[in-house]
Formats: structure tokens, C-alpha cells, sequence
């Protein structure tokens, strides 16, 4: 766990040094570092503390209750499917639920379901951890059902960052543990599902649907001038151009991307973003070149480590899966400050270092 926090303990050394640097681009007097210092410290205390103090039996205790309120945010999300598809129910809470990113398009749809989560691609990263969980805490009919009602909300959610996240998890899960122990009967597997990919991708290609034409123009669009989320994803690697060497090693300083926006501004004349929503933009500019080195080679230690896990083939499953989960939620939120990825880290522990039983029937992990 500390070497996950080494780059933001770059980043809040190199502050000092940037607010001098610095100084003559952006204000750093609009620089409020509390909430990042407080969430980071206190998450980081918390996961200690639960693997100090948790024992074999209950070690999976603070799962069951995440699996538990992340099944109410998906009953807040049906609810919500419900008011806008049959009007029968009433919503009262306001989201972001209204399509954009249409392009000039017109579609018969016109919002996404984000249940209580407000915002879509932070809604559908709680259904990928509900999907991992599900594959631990039930078996049979119970997990099927519950990974099948998962997928179709997240399904309308309109949301295709959640839709890669999702498809890659399963593949790229399924391809790391087949792997290790692969035979002919399993090369033949991936091969048919390599072919029904292709054959999926060539039909959605060649699709009229308005569903999948919209999710494709979202997918595809890679005008920088017409997309903010693009400029904030290219932007900073523009803008370093004019940035130390000090700054481009080891960054501008914890929370910096906050106040990038006092100096730049998008195509569209919009300020900067306090976010790229991308976590390895975000810790490139704060904590520079070895920061993002030290956050790859973490991430590549523990990829390499999955391989070691021999409980059951299973559990290497689901560790990939959760690992993959981290990564490539990643991309599309930067959220690695939060309590939701906190706690996806320390499952990765646990299932890297415990056995957790998967594979085998037992009634307490069948229940909600």
C-alpha cells in the first residue's frame, strides 16, 4: 500500500518547489490540498487498520457491507430506470443523466440511469466492483442473476467508458487465468471467443441502430476541439512544454491539476477542468515522470504477482478481475483518493495474500 502512495508522496514534496517555479503561470493561492491530504491519510489509516486487526473469519466482513450499499445504489438505479422509461414513478433527485455527446444527432433516447450516483461513469464503476463481489459472496443461480441484473443497468446507462471497463475485465480476466494452464480444448475457447468478437465488432460496424451508433460516435470521436474530455486528456502533455524540468520530473504538486485552469483554458474557451479524469494524467502533471513511474511499476508488480496466486483457479480469476477493475477505471475516473478505491486495493491484498475459499459452496456467502 505505500508503494501505491509513493507518487502523492512526490507530488506533496514537490509542491515547494513548484509553488516557486511555478509561481508566474498558475495561483497558487487558489491551492487547497486539506481534502486530498485528509482523504489520502485517512483511507490509507483504514485499510491498515483492517488488515491489522481482521482475522481469517471476518476478514471479508467490510465487503459484504459494500456489496450490500452498492445493491441499494442498483435499486436506486432501477428506480430510476423505471421513471424514465414507464413513468410510473416519480424521480426526485437530480443527475446528470441527460445524453450528450450526441454530435448534431438525434436519438429516441434522451437520458442515461445513474441511480443516486448523479454522474454515469462514476455510476458504473460501483457495478463492475458489484460484479467482482458477486463472483465471490454467491455461487450458481444467485451469482448469474446478480451479474445478469448488473449488466442490464449498467446497459442503460448509456455509459461506454463502463461498457470497455466491463468487457475488458471479463477478457482480459479470462485470458491472463486460461493462460497458465492452457490446453487445446481451452485454446479453442479463446479462438471461438476471439472470432465471436470480431464477428460483434464487424455487426455493430455495420449496424443502423441508434444505440449503437451512439455509442460509437462517442467511442470514436477524437476531435480534440469538440470534445473537452479529449483536450483534458492531451492537454497537459502540451502544457508541460512550458513547465521546469523540475516540475516535468517530479511534478506541479499534489492537487495541482485544480488550478491548471488559471492559466489555460479548453478549445472551447471553458477553463481547465480541476480533473482529466484520467488518474495517470492527473498524477503525471502532480507528481511528473517518476510519480506515473512509480504508480506503472506498482501496478505491473501486482500484475505479475496474480500469476503466484495457486489457491484455486477461481480466485485467480476474480484477482485479475479486480485488478483489471482498478486499471482500467482508472482511465475514466480519477479517483484514486476516494474510499471506493481504497477498498478495491485492499480486496486485491487480500485475494493476493489469503485464501478466500472461492470455488467452494458455502451458505454464508450466498446470502445478501
Amino acid at each position: 500500500m505505500l508503494f501505491f502512495i509513493s507518487p502523492f508522496l512526490v507530488s506533496f514534496a514537490s509542491l515547494p518547489f513548484s509553488m516557486i517555479v511555478e509561481m508566474q503561470r498558475f495561483d497558487y493561492s487558489q491551492l487547497n490540498i486539506i481534502g486530498r491530504l485528509l482523504n489520502l491519510l485517512i483511507f490509507f489509516v483504514l485499510v491498515l487498520s483492517l488488515s491489522q486487526f481482521s482475522n481469517q473469519i471476518n476478514m471479508l466482513l467490510v465487503f459484504k457491507w459494500y456489496k450490500i450499499g452498492i445493491f441499494i445504489l442498483l435499486l436506486t438505479a432501477l428506480w430510476h430506470a423505471l421513471s424514465l422509461y414507464t413513468g410510473l414513478v416519480s424521480w426526485p433527485f437530480e443527475t446528470r443523466s441527460n445524453l450528450h455527446s450526441a454530435y448534431g444527432n438525434t436519438y429516441s433516447f434522451t437520458d442515461r440511469v445513474t441511480g443516486i450516483a448523479r454522474e454515469p461513469s462514476f455510476f458504473v464503476m460501483y457495478v463492475v466492483d458489484f460484479i467482482a463481489l458477486a463472483f465471490i459472496f454467491f455461487s450458481g443461480l444467485k451469482r448469474n442473476a446478480a451479474i445478469i441484473f448488473a449488466c442490464f443497468i449498467m446497459l442503460l446507462s448509456l455509459s461506454p467508458s463502463g461498457y470497455i471497463v466491463l468487457i475488458m475485465c471479463f477478457c482480459l480476466s479470462y485470458f491472463f487465468t486460461k493462460m497458465s494452464t492452457l490446453s487445446f480444448s481451452g485454446l479453442c475457447k479463446l479462438a471461438a471467443l476471439f472470432c465471436f468478437f470480431v464477428f460483434f465488432t464487424f455487426f455493430v460496424l455495420g449496424s443502423n441502430n441508434p444505440f449503437f451508433e451512439y455509442i460509437i460516435n462517442r467511442v470514436i470521436n477524437v476531435d480534440a476541439s469538440s470534445s473537452s474530455r479529449l483536450s483534458m486528456l492531451l492537454g497537459p502533455f502540451e502544457w508541460v512544454k512550458d513547465s521546469s524540468l523540475i516540475s516535468f520530473v517530479f511534478g506541479h504538486g499534489l492537487k495541482s491539476f485544480a488550478i491548471v485552469g488559471t492559466n489555460y483554458v479548453l478549445p472551447s474557451g471553458e477553463a481547465v477542468h480541476v480533473t482529466s479524469n484520467n488518474m495517470y494524467v492527473d498524477v503525471f502533471w502532480e507528481a511528473g515522470v517518476l510519480g506515473l513511474l512509480l504508480m506503472l511499476l506498482y501496478f505491473l508488480f501486482i500484475f505479475v504477482k496474480i500469476f503466484s496466486v495457486k489457491q484455486s483457479q477461481q480466485q485467480q480469476f476474480v484477482t485479475f478481475f479486480v485488478f483489471f477493475d482498478l486499471v482500467l477505471s482508472a482511465v475514466f475516473r480519477a479517483d484514486y483518493a476516494s474510499l471506493r478505491f481504497f477498498l478495491m486495493l485492499y480486496l486485491l491484498f487480500l485475494l493476493l495474500n489469503y485464501d478466500i475459499g472461492l470455488g467452494k459452496v458455502k451458505s454464508a456467502r450466498s446470502s445478501v
